[in-house]
């Protein structure tokens, strides 16, 4: 299985094997529709099978969920995984209050019905019980949720972990066959 590991807001993310398999770059490449936007870093991972997209956000405070490109992700490939700072609070994500960026959230992931929050109802704001901080995937993808280590505070978040159980090392195609395919 697959772990991500998300700092935000200066977001920092780490995919590593639960295992103790042999650290390697993942094979990946930058999502070239989407390099330049600001607060958004999408990269698609490379499977033997299907890709996956992992799309880094971050949404600030005082400004609405990025619904737009959102879309555009989700139309881009369904097999997207979304993670970041939303600033959106939701009881759907086990946050004790929700406030109109977690209630557009929560919605425009009930319409897209492939789509769930993975997060444990643990904050992710060293600043307040907030669960800002968010895992946002196909449901099939994992059967783990995410926790977060609240021993560890490098920013005033916590960094959230994330298993996908679905993956394993195999079934990554090999870097030179992606450079072949790409290049």
């Amino acid at each position: 299985s697959l772990a991500l590991i998300l700092m935000t807001p200066a977001t920092t993310i780490l995919l590593s094997f639960s295992n103790n398999a042999r650290a390697r770059e993942l094979p990946h490449r930058i999502v070239s529709q989407f390099a330049g936007r600001q607060n958004l870093i999408a990269a698609d991972i490379l499977l033997l099978d299907r890709t996956l997209t992992l799309a880094v956000v971050y949404s600030p405070p005082s400004e609405s969920v990025p619904f737009t490109v959102l879309d555009h992700l989700y139309d881009y490939n369904r097999d997207l995984i979304l993670i970041g700072d939303f600033n959106a609070r939701h009881s759907n994500w086990h946050d004790a209050v929700t406030n109109p960026q977690g209630q557009q959230l929560a919605n425009w992931i009930d319409g897209n019905d492939n789509l769930q929050v993975f997060n444990s109802a643990q904050p992710t704001s060293a600043r307040s019980d907030a669960i800002i901080d968010l895992v946002i995937a196909p449901s099939l993808l994992s059967n783990e949720l995410a926790c977060v280590d609240h021993t560890i505070r490098v920013t005033d978040h916590y960094p959230v972990r994330w298993i996908i159980s679905s993956l394993s090392l195999n079934q990554f195609s090999d870097r030179d066959e992606i450079i072949h395919r790409t290049g």
